[in-house]
């Protein structure tokens, strides 16, 4: 019994020594820098992802310099290794808290009180939902949007009930519409939301973002109005509301589109080749294949019509699409419009020595 009370004794003291030589080691180490040296060291370690040192680091700066220009920034690096490398939520509130306390009336201390109140509403399912959202919203601010909206998804894919799932995948449709140009991925996004997120603070700009997403697909045409209508039947008092109706406006003042003539049924697969503005006319070139009829090209050019003429600089120039079955050599035929006036098709058969020649120079093309 005495032995055992002798060897705990005697490890414990091993402790102290290698403690006091740790600490009388940092002591030294710090007189030997400046503070500037202990701060840029501190966050060298933490960009290179070694944690526990770059905390010890940090929070030796701040005991050593408490005034220094640099110590809310330094505490606030803590706390940020705390969220984002050890996933130690309670840590980070305490660094943060610390700000709060020391800094007061500086931005430092307001950006810390409201991260404080935003890990404090949003820590349910253990902190996890919030550590995603919040890695997340670093690769953001990194512009890695593709990584960032991936993260965002992986919040409400594993926790759907989770406070910040609707949150999250706001934000994933905002970056896929806007940074990313994914409108399709942004409607899918809108359209996971579930009903129990219509009451959300943001379902309404979520709808939003889809209408945006449908225009920049579809073009500015009567499917577009119809979203943007869908947003404006929302919430009476909600700013987006307000917007969706200006933009319902803009599309049905910029319109003056055509009618559609020809049933989807008729519309074939194109390919973009390039478009580019000539005085007032935005010119669309496409490919096409071959063996169409004379309304399946008709009903291809309104298609490509349609969907790319929101894309125009001005609302009132004009638009053309000219068709190839092998671009430049073989043209299939062309649609012209101006806004306000009737759609005017041109269709070209294709001839045995038109298709000699597209031949030919895909030929040459894959050379």
């Amino acid at each position: 019994m005495t032995t055992g009370w002798l060897a705990l004794s005697f490890r414990d003291v091993k402790r102290s020594i290698f403690c006091s030589l740790l600490l009388g080691a940092a002591c030294i180490a710090g007189s030997a820098q400046t503070p500037e040296q202990q701060f840029n060291f501190a966050r060298q370690l933490e960009t290179d992802g070694d944690a526990a040192f770059a905390l010890l680091e940090y929070k030796r700066f701040v005991h050593y310099n408490p005034g220094h220009s640099k110590t809310a920034e330094a505490r606030m690096n803590t706390a940020n290794i705390y969220l984002f490398q050890v996933a130690d939520v309670p840590g980070a509130r305490q660094a943060l808290g610390e700000i709060v306390k020391h800094h007061k009336g500086t931005p430092a201390a307001k950006a810390a009180a409201e991260l404080v109140d935003f890990i404090e509403i949003n820590s349910d399912f253990g902190g996890k939902p919030l550590l995603t959202f919040l890695q997340a919203r670093r690769e953001e601010n990194r512009k890695k949007y593709d990584a960032a909206a991936k993260k965002y998804h992986e919040v409400a894919k594993a926790h759907p009930k989770a406070r910040l799932a609707p949150e999250a995948l706001v934000e994933a449709a905002a970056l896929e519409l806007n940074q990313l140009n994914q409108p399709q991925k942004t409607i899918d996004t809108v359209a996971a939301m579930s009903p129990a997120h219509v009451k959300h603070p943001r379902y309404d700009e979520a709808r939003f973002l889809k209408a945006q997403a449908v225009e920049k697909l579809k073009g500015p045409g009567n499917e577009a109005i119809a979203e943007f209508g869908e947003v404006a039947k929302g919430n009476q008092n909600s700013p987006w509301r307000q917007k969706a109706l200006a933009e319902q406006a803009r599309i049905k003042k910029s319109q003056n589109l055509p009618k559609r003539q020809f049933s989807k049924q008729y519309v074939k697969s194109f390919k973009l080749v390039n478009s580019a503005t000539r005085r007032d006319v935005y010119v669309v070139s496409v490919e096409v294949s071959g063996g169409l009829s004379e309304r399946e090209v008709k009903a291809t050019l309104e298609d490509a019509l349609f969907k790319h003429l929101g894309e125009r600089a001005n609302d009132k120039h004009k638009v053309q699409i000219a068709a190839y079955f092998s671009y430049p050599v073989t043209k299939a035929g062309s649609a012209d419009w101006t806004p306000g006036k009737p759609v005017e098709y041109a269709v070209r058969e294709m001839k045995a020595e038109d298709a000699v020649k597209g031949l030919l120079f895909d030929l040459l093309k894959s050379r």
